[in-house]
């Protein structure tokens, strides 16, 4: 990324994981988001290096739904897959890693809570999104199972789906 105005990215490398967690949920959910814009033209560049005759699937937070559209991206061939507050804090709260993540921060619950409301603020930021340009969200709140959320995604991004692939 040398080279390149990166504020948000060089903002948030400068920080360490406590001191991250320790700034408003709002500081963290705007820099996430301007961290994932400034990296986006590289994302672009590393999938323009592949041979166009091989279908790629791509994921990540990063893939932002107005950076889609503005990229020309058919959003047909796009899903965002997005947590409820209450799924994804429930998930997270039993991960063994996290407690090991957070171990070196003062109040490790508070910045568990702010790593959360950040979090759910990107998560928001992200159905707005999608809604605005017309993209597809699927809402991920446990009550449906893995192998059927699958389905559905397979189905709406036009791919079949074996078993072996679940």
């Amino acid at each position: 990324m040398a080279g390149h105005a990166l504020p948000a990215y060089d903002e948030l490398v400068a920080l360490s994981t406590c001191e991250r967690l320790s700034r408003p949920p709002e500081w963290q959910a705007e820099r996430e988001l301007g961290f994932y814009r400034e990296q986006f033209d590289f994302l672009l560049a590393e999938l323009a290096a592949l041979p166009s005759d091989q279908r790629t699937v791509v994921e990540g937070a990063d893939l932002l739904p107005d950076l889609l559209k503005r990229a020309h991206v058919r959003l047909d061939r796009a899903v965002w897959l997005v947590p409820t507050p209450e799924f994804q804090i429930r998930h997270y709260a039993a991960r063994n890693w996290v407690a090991a993540y957070l171990r070196d921060c003062a109040d490790p619950e508070a910045a568990f809570r702010n790593w959360m409301r950040r979090d759910i603020l990107f998560a928001q930021h992200v159905r707005d999104l999608a809604a605005a340009v017309g993209g597809r969200v699927f809402v991920v709140d446990g009550t449906v199972s893995i192998a059927d959320t699958v389905r559905v995604v397979a189905g709406h991004l036009g791919l079949t789906h074996s078993r072996s692939a679940a």
